[in-house]
């Protein structure tokens, strides 16, 4: 644990800590990074104390004051988005959440809001999810309205993580998918998470889960974010992630896969008619497109095949993804539902 007097810290009365003080000091030698969200790990410049997965179409900018992470979603003026770190409880949740209130124009919330507000992973702790509609008063005090703050608050023993973003409504709610991507892919710079088990007689394990790995299929290694990081050919990944709570829930998710090969979203009934497969017991919505894939990291292929299936739940939902060339996704497709229905718990 980081004491009072290390050089990288404010006085005890400061509101927030030192933009130079290293993160994993901040953390108390991290701590909270325990479990991390989904994508492809983004390295940044040496002087970044955090990695994450960039969205497809954000811009990132350089930290400011009070600013430990600066971005500018959809690469659109109007929008940012930034994570804040204050030393200690940083007022409290319901301070933190009521500040945000006030900067929409809207009243304090009830101690019964509060205790209904949803929570996901941020740097491996559970925060609190807040999305507020309003007049939004930045630092320059003129009210804009139609605007949505969309934002995760994590309270640690020693700091406070603050996560927002803010736009006019209509533009956050596009972007929130990718906020959300974005939010469970943080993680503190250098601390990955462990290789998945070696298979063994063609199974293998991941924590608590447990596998059959298919004829011809390879480990790919440990990769952040990826609970199994399998190669069903050298071109074709298929890998699981899980995440705390809803995370975006299903046509939230199965939209996001959509949208990496360029094709239109589906609302909840569409949703609810793809194709199902048991996945731990349940029977989940299975998702099949084909486009051009663009992925969170901003690469890119020409005719390629997305399979996914979602499984949701209110603890915690998991996603299977298999991506690679249509027609090696074609011939892989019996041993991705082979895959997806040996998962035990």
């Amino acid at each position: 644990m980081v004491e009072i007097n290390d050089p990288s810290w404010t006085s005890p009365d400061a509101k927030f800590a030192r933009q130079g003080a290293d993160p994993a000091q901040r953390f108390g030698s991290g701590q909270v990074a325990e479990q991390h969200g989904p994508g492809d790990g983004h390295d940044h410049e040496a002087e970044s104390k955090f990695t994450w997965d960039k969205p497809a179409g954000w811009v990132e900018l350089a930290p400011a004051q009070f600013r430990d992470v600066n971005m500018q979603p959809a690469g659109d003026p109007e929008m940012q988005c930034y994570m804040t770190i204050l030393s200690g409880s940083g007022g409290g949740l319901p301070a933190n959440i009521n500040r945000w209130r006030v900067q929409l124009g809207l009243a304090e919330a009830s101690a019964e809001e509060l205790s209904s507000l949803p929570t996901s992973n941020l740097l491996g702790g559970m925060a609190t999810v807040i999305e507020l509609d309003g007049s939004f008063a930045g630092m320059d005090g003129i009210a804009q309205p139609g605007y949505r703050l969309l934002g995760m608050i994590l309270m640690t023993p020693q700091f406070t993580v603050t996560l927002k973003m803010t736009g006019p409504a209509a533009k956050v709610a596009a972007e929130k998918t990718r906020y959300l991507d974005f939010c469970a892919s943080l993680r503190i710079a250098g601390q990955e998470e462990t290789a998945p088990q070696e298979p063994s007689s063609g199974g293998g394990g991941a924590g608590e889960l447990t596998y059959a790995m298919p004829d011809g299929w390879s480990d790919a290694g440990a990769k952040s974010m990826r609970l199994i990081n399998l190669l069903a050919t050298p071109n074709t990944q298929c890998y699981l992630i899980m995440l705390n709570g809803e995370a975006g829930g299903l046509v939230g998710n199965m939209n996001r896969w959509l949208g990496e090969v360029g094709m239109d979203e589906i609302d909840e009934a569409g949703a609810n008619a793809l194709p199902t497969i048991k996945m731990l017991g349940r029977d989940s919505p299975m998702l099949e497109a084909s486009g051009n894939y663009q992925g969170m990291g901003g690469e890119g292929a020409e005719d390629q095949t997305v399979l996914g299936v979602c499984w949701i739940d209110r603890e915690a939902s998991m996603f299977v993804k298999m991506v690679g060339p249509t027609s090696e996704v074609a011939d892989q497709k019996a041993n991705f539902i082979s895959f997806v229905t040996s998962l035990q718990n």
